[in-house]
C-alpha cells in the first residue's frame, strides 16, 4: 500500500523561526554552555584564541542541536500499529506509562525530553513527534516494508 503524499510528511515540530536556535530543553541548554565553555577554555589554553575559532566552536554546536531537532510526521492511522510493533521488536524503546515512546539504550547525553516518540492519532492519520534522526528512520521503515 502506497500512503497519500499528505500522509507522509515530515518536517520540523517548530517553526523555521524557533529553530534557528535550537534549545529545546533546559538540560541542553546546559549542555550546549558547557561544550562552548570547555571549548573556549581548550582554545584558550591552546592559545588559538581567535573570533572565528570561538564562532566555529559555537556553530559546531547549534548545527548539532538543529540535526536532532523536534520533528513531526503525518502518517496514515493504520501505520501506526506497524510502528509500534517496529519499536517494540528493535528493543530500543519502551512505552511508558505516560504515552511516550523513550530510549532504554541511551547513553546519558542522549536521554533529551525532546528525543522521546510521541504518536497522536487523529481520525484517519496519526501524528509522529519525535527527534528528526528517529523520525527519518521510522520513515524509512515504512518505506521498506511497503
Amino acid at each position: 500500500m502506497i500512503l497519500h503524499p499528505r500522509l507522509h510528511v515530515e518536517q520540523s515540530r517548530h517553526s523555521f523561526i524557533r529553530d534557528l536556535i535550537p534549545i529545546y530543553s533546559g538540560y541542553q541548554l546546559v549542555w550546549c554552555v558547557g561544550i562552548v565553555v570547555i571549548g573556549g577554555g581548550v582554545i584558550t589554553a591552546l592559545d588559538l584564541v581567535r573570533p572565528s575559532s570561538i564562532l566555529g566552536t559555537i556553530l559546531g554546536m547549534l548545527a548539532v542541536s538543529y540535526q536532532s531537532r523536534p520533528a513531526k510526521m503525518i502518517v496514515a492511522a493504520d501505520k501506526v500499529r506497524q510502528i509500534e510493533d517496529a519499536l517494540r521488536e528493535e528493543g530500543r524503546y519502551v512505552h511508558g506509562d505516560d504515552g511516550l515512546w523513550r530510549s532504554v539504550k541511551a547513553r546519558w547525553w542522549n536521554t533529551w525530553p525532546h528525543y522521546s516518540i510521541e504518536i497522536i492519532a487523529e481520525g484517519s492519520s496519526a501524528t509522529i513527534f519525535a527527534a528528526m534522526p528517529t523520525i527519518k528512520r521510522i520513515r524509512r521503515g515504512l518505506a521498506a516494508r511497503q
